[in-house]
C-alpha cells in the first residue's frame, strides 16, 4: 500500500507509546533555506510632526476637531539595513543587525460635530536592531507580522497656531538569518547525488571551505579535559584558534571548570576546517585538535562535524599525554572498526 503524508499511528506495548511510522526507505538530499537564527521585534513608530496648514483643504481647523488613524492594508516594509559586528567582546559570527520598517494609515479630521474636514496619508516608522547568529554566507531578511494599533493627536501652540498631526503606531516583524543548503533527511524515495568523477587539477582544493556556513549549536559548546582514569582536569586553560581570511586568529578561550569543562558562550560552536582546540597538558605539551568537517567514529560511522558543539578529550597515557576524542557524543575511530584515534602530537 503506498505511503501517504500524514501524522503516524501508536501502538502501546508495556505503559510505552511508541509510533507505528514504516521505517524509512532512503536518504533524500533536499535543498531548503535554513533558518540560522531568527527573532521578533515590536517597535512603536513614529510620524513625527505634520503642519497641517500645508494640507489642503485642512487650513481652518476649529478647537475640539478630534483626529483618528486607520492603517492602509498591504503597506507596512520592512528593509534590511546592514550589520555591524558585535564586540566588546570577540563574538564571531554574532552581527547586530538594523533593520527599517514602516506602515502607512490615514489620519481623517473629524470637527466638533462629526463632520470629516479631511484625511492626510501618514508614514509611520520606526528603527529595529537584534544580536543575531548571521555567519558568512547567510542572509538577513524582515518580514511585518502585524501592524497597527495606531493613533494621531493634533498638536497646537499655546496660541492655537500652527495646527500640527503626530501618529504612533505598533509594528511587529519577524527577523530572519537564513541559506540554501541541502539537508540529508531519512525519505521513502528519491535523491541522493554522488560526488563527480574528473581528474583533479594539480594544486587546486575542491572544496576549499566548507560548502554550507557554519551553524550554531543549541547549548554554548563545551571542551572537556580528563586525566587517565576519568578525573577532571581543572584549571587548564583551553584555545579556540579561527582561521579568519586565511590567518589564524584566537577567538576564545576559557578554563575548565571542577568537572574539566570550558564553556565557550561568546563563539556559538566549534566550525570544522575552520577552528583548531588547543591546551597544554602535563604543563609541558600543546595537545591541538583541528575540528574537521566530518570524521568516522570507532563503529566505522561517518558523521557530519561541519558544527562541533561538544568535545572530550579522554587521557589515556600520562608519559605520553595521549588522548582520545569524543566528537558530539561520538569517538573518533582510528580508521579500523573498533580502534580510537589518538591525539599524539
Amino acid at each position: 500500500m503506498p505511503i501517504t503524508p500524514g501524522e503516524c499511528g501508536f501502538t502501546i506495548v508495556a505503559g510505552v507509546t511508541i509510533p507505528t511510522c514504516p521505517p524509512f526507505t532512503a536518504k533524500d538530499c533536499i535543498l531548503v533555506n535554513k533558518v540560522y537564527d531568527q527573532c521578533f521585534a515590536e517597535e512603536l513608530g513614529t510620524s513625527g510632526t505634520i503642519p497641517l496648514r500645508v494640507v489642503f483643504p485642512c487650513i481652518d481647523i476649529p478647537p475640539g476637531s478630534t483626529v483618528g488613524c486607520i492603517p492602509i492594508p498591504g503597506s507596512a516594509t520592512c528593509t534590511f539595513a546592514g550589520t555591524v559586528a558585535v564586540t566588546p567582546p570577540l563574538t564571531p559570527f554574532f552581527e547586530e543587525v538594523l533593520v527599517l520598517n514602516s506602515f502607512e494609515a490615514v489620519a481623517p479630521i473629524f470637527s466638533p460635530a462629526g463632520v470629516t474636514l479631511c484625511a492626510h496619508t501618514v508614514t509611520i516608522s520606526a528603527a529595529a536592531r537584534a544580536n543575531l547568529w548571521a555567519p558568512p554566507g547567510t542572509s538577513i531578511t524582515c518580514d511585518i507580522v502585524s501592524f497597527g494599533d495606531c493613533s494621531c493627536t493634533l498638536l497646537t501652540s499655546p496660541t492655537g497656531l500652527p495646527i500640527q498631526l503626530a501618529c504612533v503606531g505598533n509594528i511587529c516583524k519577524e527577523l530572519q538569518v537564513t541559506a540554501p543548503v541541502k539537508l540529508l533527511v531519512p525519505t521513502y524515495g528519491f535523491c541522493e547525488v554522488p560526488a563527480c568523477t574528473f581528474s583533479a587539477e594539480p594544486g587546486f582544493a575542491c572544496l576549499p571551505q566548507p560548502l554550507f556556513p557554519p551553524e550554531r549549536c543549541q547549548l554554548p559548546p563545551t571542551v572537556t579535559i580528563l586525566a587517565v582514569g576519568g578525573a577532571p582536569l581543572v584549571g587548564t586553560t583551553v584555545t579556540v584558534t579561527r582561521l579568519i581570511g586565511g590567518v589564524p586568529t584566537v577567538v576564545a578561550t576559557a578554563v575548565t571548570d571542577i568537572t574539566g569543562t570550558a564553556a565557550f558562550p561568546t563563539i556559538g560552536g566549534l566550525e570544522g576546517a575552520l577552528d583548531t582546540v588547543s591546551f597544554v597538558s602535563g604543563g609541558v605539551k600543546v595537545v591541538s585538535f583541528p575540528i574537521p568537517i566530518e570524521f568516522t567514529d570507532v563503529l566505522g560511522v561517518a558523521h557530519d562535524s561541519a558544527t562541533a558543539c561538544s568535545l572530550l578529550f579522554a587521557g589515556v597515557a600520562v608519559l605520553l599525554n595521549t588522548y582520545t576524542v569524543t566528537v558530539n557524543g561520538f569517538l573518533l575511530g582510528s580508521g579500523t572498526i573498533g580502534v580510537p584515534a589518538l591525539i599524539d602530537p
